[in-house]
């Protein structure tokens, strides 16, 4: 009886709680806009008021008022959740309840806590539909793993005494092995050798300017000591046919419409035709290097993934999936990662950033961001700064090394100067290397000229 009761007054409490918070944003400008920094409107569990706070959220966003009745109700019009909330006495019902702005937080934890418990039980369900579906055993041990080490202090977590450190760093066996090397010499000489396994590289650039043939380079040569480096491949903008014929590129030297051509079995001479005649003579004289990169690539244990965008957790979920088969990370780009629900532009920058380091960290994978800049990074062919990168905060503070890429556009040109500009190296120096963006192949490599920095 006494636990029945209880559950009446948790529910008692909670629409209360959100009756206050909403009440007081009808009431007040300034308690809205404190509300908003407080409290989403997916955590509300009344559709009626989760409704109303979603207005409160859009009028916040547009600077407009939401204690202005007229205002709200043609915000809530636009949005289409006027049948939700009701007319104007519903709305003056809910601000008689309005509570004060020093009692808010105390309203919006109670709010919060219900629909964190709600969105875990979703979760939890979902989450045995999948298991039911044939869920990998990796992911479903991650998950519980995780669960295990936030309900208690796992071994993961506890402190190491400096003599076990000290240890641990002198007693590691092919201490070269555990850094990633790009397989640029200027680049690499930047780092010492290589990136470490535990780092959270960002390689930033305008559109077009080359920062997937950058990857792809990297993909191509990558190594971990004397032997190539396993690479997961997130693509967000690129298929496999696209992914295939430059990876084939890079590693064969021979231009990106040749590694098709001899793919699809179709070549056009210079009229534009097709004939068995021209492609006898690509077959000819660039085969022998498309197959052998073809055959080279078959056996590098890459793993690529090109089915559209992704969610945070579905980037996870993948690393945790392949962690036993990879040795580093490429994800393209990290603005195409979806939004989880209400989340700003920067909220799911902010998040997809943190996520990368920890990645990094947990399986000493590296993992490399490719990342656009805002439009002020790449006006007027400017040379880019560590500003320019998009949503930057976040990304300049977690990032263990930031790259930075340019190239002065020019008509009619098969190869171009590419500054790699490192402007950000956690165990290194900084500075330029100038490398040669060979267009047609998108391959990049050491100009014939001195330029490394």
């Amino acid at each position: 009886m006494v636990k029945k009761r209880g559950l009446v007054l948790m529910k008692i409490n909670l629409g209360l709680a959100e009756q206050r918070i909403v009440g007081g944003c009808l009431m007040s400008d300034e308690i809205a806009e404190y509300a908003c920094t407080l409290i989403r409107s997916s955590d509300f569990s009344s559709p009626a008021l989760k409704a109303m706070f979603s207005v409160v959220e859009h009028c916040r966003s547009k600077g407009l008022e939401s204690s202005d009745l007229d205002v709200f109700c043609e915000v809530a019009s636009s949005m289409g959740v006027t049948g939700l909330i009701g007319d104007a006495s519903a709305l003056n019902l809910v601000a008689s309840e309005a509570g004060t702005k020093s009692n808010l937080p105390k309203f919006a934890e109670v709010v919060k806590r219900e629909g964190l418990r709600k969105r875990s039980r979703q979760a939890v369900s979902e989450f045995m539909q999948v298991i039911d579906s044939g869920c990998p055993t990796e992911i479903v041990n991650d998950l519980i793993s995780n669960l295990t080490n936030h309900r208690e202090l796992s071994v993961d977590l506890k402190g190491v005494g400096v003599k076990d450190a000290l240890k641990e760093a002198w007693d590691a066996k092919n201490m070269d092995e555990e850094y990633l090397s790009f397989g640029m010499f200027p680049i690499d000489r930047r780092f010492n050798g290589g990136v470490s396994p535990t780092s959270f590289t960002i390689v930033g650039a305008s559109p077009s300017a080359g920062k997937s043939a950058f990857a792809m380079n990297i993909v191509a040569n990558g190594k971990l000591g004397n032997r190539p480096a396993k690479c997961l491949l997130l693509s967000m903008e690129m298929g496999c046919d696209e992914l295939i014929d430059r990876l084939t590129a890079c590693v064969s030297g021979v231009p990106i419409t040749t590694c098709r051509a001899l793919r699809t079995g179709m070549a056009y001479d210079g009229a534009g035709r097709m004939g068995q005649l021209e492609f006898k003579k690509i077959s000819d004289k660039y085969g022998p290097a498309v197959f052998g990169a073809v055959n080279k690539i078959k056996e590098s244990g890459h793993i690529m993934r090109y089915h559209g965008l992704l969610t945070v957790a579905d980037f996870r979920a993948l690393v945790s999936l392949h962690a036993d088969e990879i040795d580093y990370i490429v994800l393209d780009y990290i603005q195409q990662i979806k939004p989880d629900g209400n989340q700003t532009e920067i909220e799911k920058t902010n998040e997809i950033s943190w996520t990368c380091k920890d990645i990094a960290m947990k399986y000493k994978k590296p993992v490399i961001a490719l990342s656009q800049f805002n439009r002020t990074g790449y006006a007027d062919n400017a040379k880019p700064s560590m500003s320019s990168l998009r949503q930057s905060g976040q990304l300049e503070q977690d990032a263990d090394n930031v790259i930075l890429l340019w190239r002065e556009r020019k008509a009619d040109v098969v190869a171009e100067d590419l500054e790699v500009n490192v402007v950000k190296n956690r165990n290194g120096g900084v500075g330029v290397s100038i490398m040669e963006f060979q267009l047609t192949k998108g391959k990049i490599d050491i100009p014939m000229y001195p330029g490394m920095g």
